[in-house]
């Protein structure tokens, strides 16, 4: 029998989970109003406004010549009011480099090694995200040594589970607690709902509630991602399926006094895992299926375009 995959990704979580633990008001601001955090980022490192930010990596794209870069930016006088321009990479790659690797105390030299930025230019960056464009932050890792300090060494995670700090107290401990709360529970959420799904797979096969689960096919848990595959042509109950997995992925959280859920992003393809088309999840199943549709044979024609 023919089958199509499915991908639900809990990508960028991570950076949702630290805006809540933190309580950053900028940072929640950037979630509860839908925005790009990479754009407003971006704005709020360069004094842009967020629009052209955008055109700004619209024009530049991926480049990395700087010679080239500065070329194009002639284009854009606006750019001419910036506080700070990356040389070698568009102001938007360069604030996804930040919100990626800066939320756990990465200091500026490791920042420049990693993302090849000469030291003045990452010691501006990394500056300005913890204290100008994300203050919270620095509250937020302060907290987390005091913590470590009162409660034994041991932290917990969004979802109860718990870990001892062992070892020399130092940046490099402090840097794996600061990291642990959110990344262990992307990966809670993500094994979560990995547990339910096969809980309904079985389920799926004897009692009618849970009958759209009989014909999915759970196949890899991809740190923040679970692969599945459902049979081809019956879009509707993938739907229904798709749906119920998103909500098991998606417990509600809580940090600071608020309440909150983190996305879940959902692809689908049909010859080839590596070519996917993404799906918005809409709670209208008919809507859904339709859209699964539609992308699922538009990865096909993608994929055939690719081997061409």
């Amino acid at each position: 029998m023919k089958r199509f995959f499915i991908e639900l990704d809990k990508a960028g979580s991570e950076w949702v989970i630290v805006a809540y633990l933190s309580g950053d008001p900028n940072m929640i601001s950037v979630i509860e109003q839908g925005k790009s955090p990479h754009i407003v980022t971006g704005s709020l490192l360069t004094g842009l406004p967020e629009d052209v930010v955008e055109k700004e990596s619209k024009l530049i794209g991926m480049a990395n010549d700087p010679i080239s870069i500065e070329a194009a930016r002639r284009a854009i006088p606006e750019l001419e009011k910036a506080t700070f321009l990356p040389r070698s990479m568009s102001i938007r790659q360069c604030a996804k480099k930040a919100n990626h690797g800066l939320n756990f105390k990465e200091g500026w030299f490791m920042f420049a090694q990693i993302n090849e930025l000469p030291a003045a230019e990452s010691k501006i960056v990394v500056h300005a995200y913890s204290n100008t464009v994300y203050p919270n932050l620095t509250n937020w890792w302060d907290s987390i040594q005091a913590e470590l300090k009162n409660n034994h060494r041991t932290l917990h995670n969004l979802l109860g589970h718990k870990r001892q700090f062992l070892g020399m107290w130092g940046d490099d401990l402090w840097k794996s607690a600061i990291s642990y709360k959110p990344q262990s529970t992307n990966a809670a959420m993500v094994r979560r709902g990995q547990r339910f799904i096969y809980d309904a797979m079985e389920k799926g096969q004897f009692d009618l509630k849970f009958k759209v689960f009989k014909e999915l096919d759970l196949l890899a848990n991809n740190h923040d991602s679970l692969l599945l595959s459902y049979p081809w042509g019956q879009w509707f109950s993938a739907a229904e399926a798709i749906l119920k997995c998103e909500d098991y992925m998606s417990p509600l959280l809580e940090a600071k006094g608020r309440q909150f859920k983190v996305r879940t992003d959902c692809k689908v393809g049909g010859k080839s895992w590596a070519v996917m088309k993404e799906v918005k999840l809409t709670n209208n199943v008919n809507e859904l299926g339709r859209m699964i549709a539609e992308a699922v044979k538009a990865s096909e024609l993608d994929n055939g375009k690719k081997k061409a």
